[in-house]
């Protein structure tokens, strides 16, 4: 009879029941390092104090709100040094709503 082995895995594989815990989990921990805050009402939604930014993130996919771009270029080189991140810059987009700017420095959301 042939000798059975089991491996223990020691990271979550995509696509694993457990997987969007872990990630939310590690997630959770590095954003804490950079003092952002899961909002109560939504742990999806994160709150740095010190710096004004609202980070929404959908798996791993994120929006950073902030009126001041330097601020938000700051803290993309800080989350750069944790993930290997994209930049996709102004977003026109997210989870399937579209964002309009306009000159009065309002938002709109369809």
């Amino acid at each position: 009879m042939p000798k059975e082995e089991v491996y223990k895995l020691l990271k979550a594989l995509y696509g694993l029941k457990q997987a969007p815990r872990l990630w939310q989990d590690y997630l959770r921990q590095k954003l804490g390092e950079l003092d952002f805050e899961p909002c109560g009402s939504d742990s999806s939604v994160y709150f740095n104090k010190s710096i004004n930014i609202l980070l929404i993130t959908y798996v791993d996919d994120f929006l950073i709100l902030r009126k001041n771009i330097s601020d938000i270029n700051a803290f993309k080189l800080a989350l750069r040094k944790k993930f290997d991140i994209e930049d996709l810059r102004v977003a026109n987009y997210f989870l399937g709503v579209r964002i309009t700017r306009h000159k009065d420095r309002s938002i709109s959301l369809y």
